[in-house]
């Protein structure tokens, strides 16, 4: 059975940056398919804070292609009324950015799938998703109008409660679902050449759709992907963090980097991921699950690309390799672990060695999993 809910604090006229959209997902008797979840809506984007970019016109604004429509979602988190809170993934619109760097290759934005996400090959691209969608209409005696519409879009929210193996998710087991978004700054969003300073977003008729079966007299006990985000900053070329993670089952870190003049500014692609200057040494250091003390070190291009690329094969799946990893100047480092890890009784600290002399803003993303 399909299912469609609209927010609960349901606007008529729109959601803008900044605002809080809520969804309750609830079929008692019933049982959550995995993968099902998804985010349905339209995208406008006005170039003055009023009038919408019309299409074909010549416009520079965009956003960012990897993340594309997710990159309107600043923060995320999925509850449950038995369960409780689940996962609050921050940044989540940079973390799609490095997942789909991680995962993906260029073709692959070819597919279906990562279209209605309004994810394109090129910048060029996906500035066209920024102007409204041109569409042409024959009446029965083939008459044709013209007539502009909203760019529609329809995203699946890479959160626990969409990334689950095992089975199907009881509602009698969790009780009622709630989604959360949190959604980002304009600039956040949009970047481009010469941009007004009040242009921005809206997102219009917004609904989730789901689907579900009838729940198993037993349910199976379910393993859920999930995120913890941790956001820092360092502003010298050797630079230490220590992170606490609450999870006891860590299977990987990925982190990027961004100059913190270049946050949430207009001239710049707020979700890009920036190379760490001069970055000559990357060291890892932690207890693992046998809590054995481990500290490696990572000093060559060819290390450090192979541990980023091993960071999201943590998660099941990757189609890039470490040189693809380097096209259109991304840089993601981290590294997959042997086994899970637990970070609730001691830090994750990882150390730099770069050329950097001002201020850079560090996200690091944890992939763990818990059961439900």
């Amino acid at each position: 059975m399909y299912h469609e809910v609209q927010p609960e604090n349901r606007k008529s006229d729109g959601y803008i940056p900044q605002t809080v959209v809520d969804f309750v997902l609830n079929a008692q008797g019933r049982s959550l398919v995995p993968n099902s979840i998804k985010i349905i809506g339209e995208f406008q984007v006005l170039s003055d804070g009023t009038a919408q970019v019309a299409a074909g016109s010549f416009s520079t604004h965009k956003i960012n292609r990897k993340a594309a429509i997710n990159s309107v979602c600043e923060s995320i988190s999925s509850s449950t009324v038995n369960l409780g809170n689940l996962e609050l993934l921050n940044n989540y619109g940079r973390f799609v950015a490095m997942e789909e760097t991680g995962v993906a290759y260029r073709d692959d934005y070819c597919n279906a799938s990562k279209l209605v996400e309004l994810k394109a090959p090129s910048e060029v691209e996906s500035g066209l998703n920024c102007n409204q969608d041109p569409q042409t209409y024959f009446t029965a005696n083939g008459t044709s109008t013209v007539s502009n519409r909203n760019v529609s879009f329809s995203f699946k929210p890479r959160i626990c409660l969409n990334r689950f193996s095992g089975g199907n998710l009881s509602f009698g087991k969790t009780g009622a679902m709630t989604i959360s978004l949190t959604l980002a700054r304009a600039f956040g969003v949009l970047y481009g050449i010469n941009l007004d300073v009040n242009a921005t977003y809206k997102l219009l008729n917004l609904r989730v759709c789901y689907a579900s079966v009838p729940s198993e007299a037993q349910p199976p006990i379910v393993l859920m992907n999930k995120v913890n985000n941790i956001k820092t900053s360092i502003s010298s070329s050797s630079a230490n963090i220590s992170a606490n993670i609450p999870s006891s089952s860590v299977k990987g870190v990925s982190i990027s980097f961004q100059p913190q003049a270049e946050e949430n500014v207009r001239e710049f692609d707020n979700l890009a991921l920036k190379r760490l200057s001069g970055l000559s040494k990357l060291q890892f250091i932690f207890n693992d699950s046998l809590n054995k003390y481990i500290n490696y070190v990572l000093s060559s291009d060819s290390e450090i690309l192979a541990h980023a690329v091993e960071s999201f094969n943590s998660m099941g799946h990757s189609n890039v390799n470490a040189t693809q990893l380097t096209q259109g100047d991304n840089m993601i480092v981290g590294t997959g672990f042997s086994d899970f890890v637990d970070f609730t009784k001691s830090a994750f600290d990882v150390q730099f060695s770069s050329s950097i002399n001002t201020a850079h803003n560090v996200y690091l993303y944890f992939h763990s999993a818990i059961q439900v």
